[in-house]
C-alpha cells in the first residue's frame, strides 16, 4: 500500500528539511512518496544559500521520482517575477523576498530589472524553470493536498489558481461558510476526501497547538501542518504520514 509523506512551507529551513531521511522512518520504504506542498523558499531565519539547498534538494527527489512538488504562494513570487511581473515583486519583497534575494541571489539593491534578468539566466534559470512546471494541487480518490485550502463553493477542478494557493478564512473555518442544509448549494465532491493543506501556521489556526498539526472533521478530515518552519522562532516542520486512503499512519517534527 503507497504511503504519503506530506510536508509544507519549509522556507528555507535546510537544517530542518536535511533531517528528514533520517527521521521519517517511511522514507526508506519503496512504496512511500514524499508531497512537498510549497512555500520552498523566504523565511525570516535564512542563512546564505539555505533557499537553494532547499530547492536544490526537492529538485532532485522529483528528477528520482520520490517525491512531488506543489507550488506554493511564495515561490510563485519568484515565478511571476521571473515573468515580468513588478506587481507580484513588490509583494514578493514584502513577504520575505528581499531576504531571499540577498541571501540566495546575492543582490542588495532589489532592482526589480535586475532580479528579472537574474531570475531568468543561469545559475537560477533552472529553478525558475522548476517552479514553472510545479501543479497546484496532488489528488486521489481519498486524498487532496493544496497549498492553502480550497474555496467550498466550487468543485475542485474549477478552483481559481489564486485560491489554492492564498485561501485562508473560510477555507479554514467552514463551519461559517458550509451549510450541510443547503444541499442544492453543496458540492458534495468536496467532502469525499482527506484534505492536507499548509499556507496558515497552526498557531494561528488554534492558540494551543504549539506549532503542531491541527485536525479537523467538519465537513471532512483536514490537516494543517505549517509549522511555522523558517518563520517563526519556535516554528518547527511538521510531516504527516497517511496511507492511500487517507488513513493517518505518523507524524513528526523536524527542527
Amino acid at each position: 500500500m503507497n504511503k504519503y509523506i506530506i510536508l509544507s512551507d519549509i522556507h528555507s529551513n535546510w537544517e530542518a528539511l536535511n533531517q528528514l531521511e533520517e527521521t521519517v522512518k517511511e522514507f526508506k520504504e519503496n512504496e512511500s512518496q514524499v508531497i512537498f506542498a510549497g512555500d520552498y523558499i523566504d523565511g525570516n531565519f535564512q542563512k546564505a544559500g539555505y533557499g537553494l539547498k532547499v530547492l536544490d534538494y526537492i529538485m532532485d527527489l522529483v528528477q528520482k521520482k520520490k517525491a512531488i512538488a506543489l507550488l506554493g504562494n511564495h515561490d510563485n513570487f519568484w515565478l511571476q517575477t521571473s515573468q515580468h511581473n513588478e506587481f507580484s515583486y513588490e509583494d514578493w519583497l514584502d513577504n520575505g523576498g528581499d531576504n531571499t534575494i540577498a541571501t540566495n541571489l546575492g543582490i542588495h539593491d532589489y532592482d526589480f530589472h535586475k532580479v528579472y534578468h537574474i531570475l531568468n539566466n543561469e545559475p537560477f534559470l533552472k529553478y525558475t524553470n522548476f517552479l514553472a512546471q510545479l501543479p497546484r494541487k496532488f489528488m486521489t480518490d481519498t486524498i487532496l493536498i493544496t497549498h492553502a485550502g480550497i474555496n467550498w463553493d466550487y468543485e475542485i477542478a474549477h478552483q481559481h489558481p489564486d485560491d489554492l494557493l492564498w485561501i485562508r478564512e473560510s477555507y479554514i473555518r467552514a463551519e461559517k461558510f458550509v451549510n450541510l442544509n443547503r444541499l442544492d448549494r453543496l458540492i458534495v465532491d468536496n467532502f469525499k476526501r482527506v484534505i492536507v493543506t499548509g499556507h496558515t501556521p497552526t498557531q494561528y489556526i488554534e492558540k494551543e497547538s504549539n506549532h503542531n498539526i491541527v485536525t479537523y472533521t467538519f465537513p471532512c478530515v483536514r490537516y494543517f501542518i505549517d509549522g511555522g518552519s523558517g518563520k517563526d522562532p519556535n516554528g518547527q516542520l511538521n510531516v504527516l504520514v497517511l496511507d492511500e486512503l487517507g488513513k493517518e499512519l505518523n507524524q513528526y517534527v523536524l527542527k
